[in-house]
Order: structure tokens, then C-alpha cells, then sequence
């Protein structure tokens, strides 16, 4: 049996953009919900698992950290910077059996692909 969670997957973009480099570190974040209630699971090291993306997804402090190195290398790009976390706290939902949770990655991977076409 696999145990799946729900949390929620949001966009952190920049709210407001300075052009002095001294000002990268104070730069002012906003957050804006992409999915509620999505599907994660645990892998063997407890580490939150995005079924929509098939992926590990940033934590709010690696995604802030990754916008502020975006910043650095490309200063007049700042508009443009955006990244997607994973937001918890993870909420248990259900358990479904192992041939289940295949078919289910199955069926999400064949929709990531149509999406990218």
C-alpha cells in the first residue's frame, strides 16, 4: 500500500524589482497558489514527491535562494524570474494499493508528455 498526501503547489515570483546589486538580497517575493489539494508521496527518505510533476519540488527558502542566483547572473531579466514549491504541511489522504500507484504515475507521465507537445 502507498500512502498519498495533499498539499498545495505555489508560484513565487518577485513583487518588487531593484536594479542595485546590493539590493538583491532584500528582494520582495510574492506567492501565488498554482494547485490546491494536489497529490504527493513519500520516498523511501520521507522527501515530498509531486505526482502531477513526477518530481521533487523546492522548498520556499530553495526557491527563494534560486531567484536571488537568477538575479544575480541576469539583473534585467528579474521579470521573468519565477519557480514553483511545494508548500506543506502535508496532509494524509488515502492509501492505494502498489499496482494502483503505477498506474496512476503511469497514466500522470502520459499526460506530462501530451502537455509538452
Amino acid at each position: 500500500m502507498k500512502k498519498l498526501y495533499t498539499g498545495s503547489i505555489k508560484k513565487l515570483t518577485v513583487k518588487n524589482i531593484n536594479i542595485f546589486p546590493a539590493a538583491i538580497e532584500k528582494i520582495a517575493f510574492e506567492s501565488v497558489v498554482v494547485e490546491k489539494d494536489s497529490l504527493f508521496y513519500m520516498n523511501f527518505f520521507g522527501v515530498p514527491i509531486s505526482v502531477d510533476y513526477g518530481t521533487k519540488l523546492l522548498t520556499k527558502s530553495e526557491a527563494e535562494c534560486y531567484i536571488k542566483d537568477f538575479a544575480k547572473a541576469f539583473p534585467g531579466n528579474l521579470d521573468k524570474a519565477s519557480c514553483i514549491y511545494a508548500n506543506g504541511p502535508f496532509k494524509f489522504s488515502h492509501e492505494i494499493s502498489n499496482d494502483d500507484f503505477k498506474k496512476l504515475i503511469k497514466q500522470k507521465r502520459i499526460e506530462r508528455k501530451k502537455g509538452s507537445n
